[in-house]
């Protein structure tokens, strides 16, 4: 986030051009993804309608709020104060005053008054006439041209914002400029021109930091005038900064007050000044507040300073005036507030409150996870409550509005239609409109058929869905919308809806969940499907970027019942069915590749024997049977570290032809299953068949060399499918992902959960049938990397589970002497084997091994 203090710097320095011409304003809207972007601005805050407020409305990425609208200077909804002076002066129309003002050169109008030709064509109203009429005018606004370049104060160099000013005030002459000022103030017969050479006096001091010097030109060019028109505080505001100069802090927060409560274009820049200025004190400054509007203004700036909680501040400016601008600022703001607690984008607990939705009575959306937003949701509804209900409130359609939407947030639907019936403006019609759409959407208590057909014909909610040819990723009401309709299909057990209206179909590839699957399954062969239904298969397609044309389009090659059998038969084999795989296996073509064409070398499979990459279904090598020596993920199978040195050794290969070299899915599970076969039988082979199954399916957990093979991935590089296991309180917690409301986000929540008895269940088996030393030193160490993973694994270790309490060291030590005394059983079987080459070669490759041997 931004500081705070730096954006008043920026304002403090910036107050230069309001006599003449405005300077590029700051945009203080929030760029790129920040804490703005995490919930669903359904209230639109500006609807409050006093636009003068507006950067007082609520945000936290920015100093001020701002709609970041992009408006030529006759669409702005707030108009420029300094021009509608002109405007009212020279008595032309404001688009005349600003092309005056704003657009036209310093040469033009001086030949203008020199009654010369110019070839710039100049709008009709500047005739001879109105030259004749205006000319002071004209020619004030002529030096003020020539004086706006350098109206900065002198820059010390570069800045958080990039180079200083290109000119600055220390390259006029002072004393030349401060004799003309002087003499046309003094020449000058008309009260507002007067005042505007008086500005400039004030100002052109201020900026060279003659402090004392512009509070005497105040005092003697602007406040002897008893005349108080706009430019009068846009003087008093250079006046401020001059006694800031001075250290009379007291004085300064005075003036840049009544700067902020006379302006409308220069609220932020006067608030901005007031912070930077020490001993704000607004007690002090309500004390002298002279007027209601004063301390109103006071009040909503301790609103705007305690951002979480404006009702104190709401409840004394009401008191003051039911009807003051402020108090819709702060409702505002309340509105938006809460908003950001009910309408996440993500909903999640509290960190002191993990399971805080299992308690939850409704799951259905909107809802909140900490209970301090329900009370300050009921503190909100009164506030807006008490001031509908007031009779001296002139604007009551505001009020029932609001109401209507803190209803609707608490999801009293009833109540909230019932303010709603009372919104009669027309200003007013869109936020409600859409709050009609929003509650007849989440009332419903099944989405229905008949009710999905009313949400794409009659609300249009995919109209702005397209998935990766969306251009904005600021969320929208349509997400809100199609948040809503997937926590109600889940909630009916519509999971295919559920999940294919938040997720692209290759999400199922980072939690491979049958159930879901099967439901989308089931989904696709449906016959009849209804407008909603048919755009659900319509996008279900994946879409990939064309770096030719630069656009989103369509995988032509996807078919969706391959895709799902592919998909099962990864998952039915990475659980140990290989049968039930292989019957999935066979519904892919040969041909088949999840990973084509140009996909990113990098993080490929190579295998350097044969020369081909591993596609994700093809290329799967024999070596998935072997084990690793060498602990190196993302290293090629047979890279030589050493003359005889590799990363994966193969044993016993020879004796099951039925493996081949390289195979595909469908091949693999077949070998699985021969193995299978054997290894139900008796003997060495038995045994040996035992143990490659074994190594299979420990290759293929999380933590195998092989991990990639069965978790739809191109390599076994470190990734978050690879992250089970999360080191919190002193132990290894599995976190296994859950969807109480929603599928949303579902591939940011991987879940490859390991069954490490799964293999060590085979290595038992091969160890009953093995006679011979050396395989059973395999086989040993082989489940000794099982029991490992299963220490990590495990749920069920109260000593584990119970660490929390301890300090770091103590707790390291004491995890450290539960997996030497529990998990170390086939470890200690090992070193009975020492006299095998086997043992031998384990102690060289596996250090901690080496160590276990030599410290116990």
């Amino acid at each position: 986030m931004k500081k705070i203090f730096l954006f008043a710097l920026l304002f403090a320095f910036s107050h230069l051009s309001e006599a003449t011409s405005p300077k590029a304003p700051v945009s203080f809207c929030a760029g790129g993804w920040g804490e703005d972007y995490f919930y669903y601005n359904l209230f639109l805050q500006e609807t409050m309608g006093e636009t003068q407020y507006e950067p007082f409305l609520l945000t936290y990425e920015s100093a001020f709020y701002s709609k970041n609208e992009k408006q030529n200077p006759s669409e702005v909804t707030l108009l420029n104060e300094n021009i509608e002076e002109w405007q009212k002066y020279l008595d032309i129309p404001y688009e005349s005053a600003h092309y005056l003002v704003f657009k036209s050169s310093r040469e033009d109008i001086n030949s203008l008054l020199q009654g010369k030709t110019i070839s710039t064509s100049m709008p009709d109203f500047i005739d001879e006439s109105f030259i004749r009429k205006h000319k002071q005018a004209l020619r004030y606004i002529a030096y003020a041209k020539y004086l706006e370049p350098y109206m900065a104060v002198k820059s010390t160099g570069y800045n958080y914002w990039g180079n200083g000013p290109e000119k600055d005030v220390t390259e006029l002459e002072y004393q030349t400029v401060i004799n003309v000022l002087e003499r046309s103030w003094q020449a000058e017969t008309d009260k507002d021109l007067k005042l505007r050479y008086g500005y400039q006096l004030v100002r052109f001091a201020h900026y060279n930091l003659r402090f004392a010097e512009a509070i005497t030109y105040f005092d003697t060019h602007i406040e002897s005038l008893n005349h108080r028109p706009i430019m009068y505080y846009y003087a008093l505001d250079q006046k401020g900064g001059a006694e800031r100069g001075l250290g009379n802090h007291v004085q300064a927060l005075n003036d840049f007050f009544q700067f902020f409560t006379h302006t409308k274009n220069k609220k932020t820049q006067a608030y901005s000044s007031m912070r930077i200025t020490s001993d704000l004190d607004f007690e002090k400054l309500l004390n002298s507040a002279k007027s209601i509007q004063e301390k109103n203004d006071l009040y909503l700036l301790l609103g705007f300073k305690d951002f979480n909680n404006p009702l104190a501040a709401f409840d004394k400016i009401i008191l003051n005036d039911p009807n003051a601008p402020q108090a819709k600022v702060l409702m505002a703001r309340a509105i938006n507030q809460l908003e950001r607690s009910f309408f996440p984008t993500e909903y999640y607990c509290q960190y002191d409150k993990p399971n805080c939705l299992e308690s939850a009575s409704d799951l259905r959306i909107p809802l909140t996870t900490n209970p301090r937003s329900k009370t300050f949701l009921d503190q909100t509804l009164e506030a807006s409550l008490k001031q509908s209900n007031n009779k001296d409130v002139e604007d009551a359609d505001f009020w029932h509005l609001t109401s209507a939407w803190i209803y609707f947030i608490q999801k009293n639907s009833n109540a909230s239609k019932g303010q709603l019936d009372l919104v009669k403006q027309a200003k007013y019609k869109t936020q409600k409109d859409k709050l009609e759409m929003l509650l007849h959407i989440t009332e419903q208590p099944v989405i229905s058929p008949e009710f999905e057909e009313i949400l794409v014909n009659r609300y249009n909610i995919f109209s702005n869905s397209q998935g990766n040819e969306r251009e904005s990723y600021s969320p929208s009401t349509n997400d809100f919308i199609i948040d809503v309709l997937a926590n109600r299909y889940l909630l009916q057990k519509d999971y295919a809806k559920a999940f294919l209206l938040q997720n692209a179909i290759l999400n199922l590839e980072y939690n491979p969940d049958l159930e879901l699957i099967k439901a989308i399954e089931e989904f696709y062969h449906k016959e009849e499907k209804n407008v909603l239904e048919q755009y659900l298969m319509s996008s279900i397609t994946p879409k990939h970027y064309d770096y030719d044309t630069r656009k989103y389009v369509l995988d032509k090659s996807f078919d969706l019942p391959v895709y799902i059998a592919f998909v099962k038969g990864n998952t039915l084999l990475r659980e140990g069915k290989a049968n039930d795989a292989k019957e999935q296996f066979d519904l892919v073509p040969e041909d088949y590749a999840r990973f084509k064409g140009d996909f990113n070398t990098t993080t490929q499979q190579l295998d350097l024997l044969n020369e081909v990459f591993y596609d994700g279904y093809s290329n799967v090598p024999a070596s998935v049977f072997g084990y690793n020596r060498i602990e190196c993920f993302e290293c090629p199978e047979d890279l030589m570290i050493g003359e005889a040195d590799k990363v994966i050794e193969v044993d016993y290969l020879e004796n099951f032809p039925f493996i081949k070299t390289l195979m595909n899915k469908r091949e693999l599970s077949e070998a699985v299953i021969s193995l299978e076969k054997e290894a139900r039988k008796k003997g060495k082979k038995a045994a040996q068949a035992n143990y490659l199954l074994g190594n299979f399916y420990y290759n293929t957990t999380t933590i195998g060399y092989y991990r990639h093979i069965l978790a739809f991935d191109a390599s076994n590089g470190n990734g978050s499918k690879y992250s089970n296991y999360l080191s919190w309180g002193g132990q290894y917690v599995v976190q296994k992902p859950s969807y109480p409301l929603y599928f949303k986000n579902y591939g940011f929540k991987t879940w490859f959960p390991d069954d490490f008895q799964l293999p060590l269940e085979y290595f038992d088996k091969a160890l009953k049938l093995a006679k011979e030393d050396e395989l059973k030193a395999h086989i040993l160490f082989a489940a000794a990397k099982c029991e490992q993973g299963i220490f990590y694994s495990t749920q069920e270790d109260d000593d584990l589970n119970n660490l929390a309490s301890l300090n770091y060291q103590d707790r390291q030590k004491k995890r450290i002497e539960i997996k030497n005394t529990r998990y170390r059983e086939y470890f200690k079987k090992l070193k009975s084997y020492n006299h095998t080459a086997f043992y031998e070669d384990v102690k060289t490759y596996c250090k901690y091994f080496e160590f276990y041997t030599t410290s116990n």
